[in-house]
């Protein structure tokens, strides 16, 4: 169960509001106990990917994101930028490992990669979350795409596939890009709110995020909509 807001846009004010409004929601949130989740935070690690003209910077921890004084790198130019709070389903899995955005490459794209829900697979190396093994099925089938049908078969029941994921092509004449998938198995209340995404306009670009983010006050954002589910977007 976790949190994950992506941005793509121009503005490094926007997504420092952002990144405040991630911070607050993972401390306290209360779409957990409307979806019958026994925990009050997120407080397994968080983890951001970003691309901006000066390169690609990534970091991940075990630090909940409420008690890290890491904080954002210093952008510049147009920047791409998932963010990503964790709260382990399997508390006996922490650690930086298991933080997100998870890392990796096709043959035609470096790829990072943050995960909101849960997979019904029980046949797991040591040591890899569930997130990770999601991860795994797009890199063999070699897109997301190619992925999404299994991955929608094992979502579990009850639970979610929300990704957030940041594509660096190979071919440098394409430009970055940042896919976003709203999808769940559930019909219960709590956990459709909880689950559910929404995008919004920012002074300098455009914003997706976790339902919890939608309460809070994030000066400069507008024209909120709630994310179409069942396909794979681009932000």
């Amino acid at each position: 169960m976790c949190r994950i807001v992506g941005y793509v846009g121009e503005s490094e004010e926007d997504l420092q509001q952002l990144f405040g409004a991630f911070r607050k929601g993972s401390s306290c949130d209360p779409f957990l106990q409307r979806a019958g989740i026994p925990f009050e935070c997120h407080k397994d690690g968080w983890g951001y990917a970003m691309i901006d003209s000066t390169g690609v910077h990534h970091y991940r921890t075990a630090r909940a994101v409420y008690q890290d004084d890491a904080g954002l790198p210093r952008l510049q130019g147009k920047i791409f930028a998932i963010l990503h709070s964790r709260l382990g389903s399997d508390q006996t899995l922490n650690g930086h490992i298991c933080a997100h955005p998870f890392a990796g490459a096709t043959d035609d794209a470096v790829l990072f990669f943050a995960h909101n829900g849960g997979v019904d697979f029980k046949d797991l190396p040591a040591r890899m979350v569930d997130s990770e093994w999601a991860f795994r099925q797009i890199l063999k089938a070699g897109s997301v795409e190619g992925a999404l049908p299994k991955l929608m078969e094992q979502t579990k029941d009850g639970s979610a596939l929300n990704l957030l994921i940041l594509s660096l092509p190979r071919d440098n004449k394409k430009s970055p890009a940042l896919h976003y998938l709203n999808y769940y198995k559930t019909k219960e209340e709590g956990r459709v709110a909880y689950y559910q995404m929404y995008s919004g306009d920012m002074p300098g670009g455009r914003a997706v995020f976790s339902s919890t983010l939608k309460d809070l006050a994030i000066p400069g954002l507008a024209n909120v909509e709630t994310a179409v589910t069942g396909s794979l977007l681009s932000l």
